[in-house]
């Protein structure tokens, strides 16, 4: 015995609509609101956590550096850039991937003598990590407030 079968499906047009605002939305000023307020737990610890110089001229400098920002925005990507204002070590907070990291002071002098080298005696300045710190105590909140700002925006979409 043959038959046929016959689906009908309704409601699939509406489903496709809903698919296209989805992706509008991710891409628009909505999304952007939720990247930023993802970023705002990991730029307030940041400062938070920045060292304060007691050396300095300008105590406070790397604090000041710390911004938020948007990072790149192309066809379907965006983001948001959370960090001190220091390309490539330069601008206020230059310093604060040195104290991050740790750094050497001092000429690297290799002296020849007859008994040979002298060796480096470049100053070993130790790392005190103050960025790792902030994003590791910040990311769940981050994530939380990333996941919770979307489902809302997809929810808002398919309505």
């Amino acid at each position: 015995m043959t038959g046929d079968l016959t689906v009908e499906i309704k409601g699939l047009e509406s489903i496709s609509r809903a698919f296209e605002q989805i992706g509008a939305k991710m891409r628009g000023k909505k999304m952007k609101e939720i990247l930023d307020a993802a970023a705002t737990p990991l730029w307030q610890n940041m400062i938070a956590y920045a060292p304060i110089s007691t050396t300095s001229d300008h105590p406070g400098r790397l604090k000041g550096s710390i911004a938020k920002r948007k990072a790149w925005v192309r066809e379907f990507a965006m983001g948001i850039y959370v960090g001190t204002d220091a390309a490539a070590y330069i601008g206020q907070g230059f310093y604060g991937s040195f104290l991050e990291y740790g750094y050497q002071m001092g000429r690297l002098r290799v002296s020849r003598s007859a008994r040979g080298s002298t060796g480096d005696t470049r100053i070993r300045v130790p790392a005190k990590p103050w960025a790792r710190p902030a994003i590791l105590a910040a990311q769940n909140a981050c994530v939380e407030l990333l996941r919770s700002g979307v489902a809302r925006l997809v929810e808002g979409a398919a309505q």
